[in-house]
């Protein structure tokens, strides 16, 4: 199955691929989507995504969720074709 993604979508998954981390932090009704190189919370830089682009890619199966704990929410790539 072919996934369409989108410039910004495909800009976050070539940085993941890199070792870049997307995070979404869920505290209070306020998300916000970000990704940090190294990893989340590991002190390397970040840059702000939109939380369409997290949602879309969520939804499109691209990534999923690897670990849940309040406030933060970490996601990591599908590594294989996921089920239809």
């Amino acid at each position: 199955m072919t996934v369409r993604l989108s410039k910004t979508q495909m800009e976050v998954v070539n940085l993941m691929r890199e070792g870049w981390e997307l995070g979404v932090g869920c505290a209070f009704g306020d998300y916000r989507s970000w990704l940090q190189k190294g990893g989340i919370g590991k002190g390397g830089p970040t840059k702000h995504i939109s939380g369409a682009t997290t949602h879309a890619l969520w939804k499109k199966k691209v990534i999923i969720i690897s670990k849940d704990e309040f406030p933060t929410r970490i996601y990591k790539l599908v590594t294989h074709d996921p089920p239809d």
